[in-house]
């Protein structure tokens, strides 16, 4: 018994369909980019800061970083994540600290911190949606220090 195959004509608008719909996916997908300095990744998240992506700083011991963010207002659809090369592979040591104040959509993954500074670790105001996962916090200072410091809103 013979087969018989119909030739199949694929429209038009389903081929439009099937192209704009990788264009669309295409705009959500951010190419990684890794930073050797935390000056140069301050920088650069602060230029995506409503366009989301992936933001990685080189596995090394940075001495006194302050990763200071204010105002970034990533979204729940374009979110921006700050990580480490690999997870604990960047040590903060010294009076290395995040400061975010307004931010909103920011994942802060896989940093060491082994701080012997007196300021907060971390430290957020008026902030919202702010994940800070896979991160060590192992101090070596003797002094009284807040790891992790939350704030609310104000002006």
């Amino acid at each position: 018994m013979a087969k018989h195959f119909h030739n199949r004509r694929i429209s038009l608008f389903g081929v439009k369909k099937f192209i704009l719909f990788f264009v669309f996916l295409s705009t959500l997908v951010k190419a990684q980019t890794t930073y050797t300095t935390v000056a140069a990744l301050q920088t650069a998240v602060n230029a995506a800061a409503s366009t989301g992506g992936t933001f990685i700083l080189k596995d090394g011991t940075y001495s006194n970083a302050s990763f200071s963010f204010t105002s970034i207002k990533a979204t729940a659809l374009l979110p921006i994540l700050i990580k480490s090369e690999t997870v604990g592979g960047v040590v903060l040591i010294n009076d290395s600290r995040f400061n975010l104040t307004k931010c909103a959509y920011i994942t802060v993954e896989g940093f060491n911190f082994n701080s012997t500074g007196t300021n907060s670790l971390v430290k957020l105001s008026g902030c919202n949606n702010i994940r800070f996962t896979r991160n060590v916090f192992k101090l070596t200072t003797t002094s009284p220090v807040k790891w992790f410091y939350v704030g609310g809103v104000f002006d």
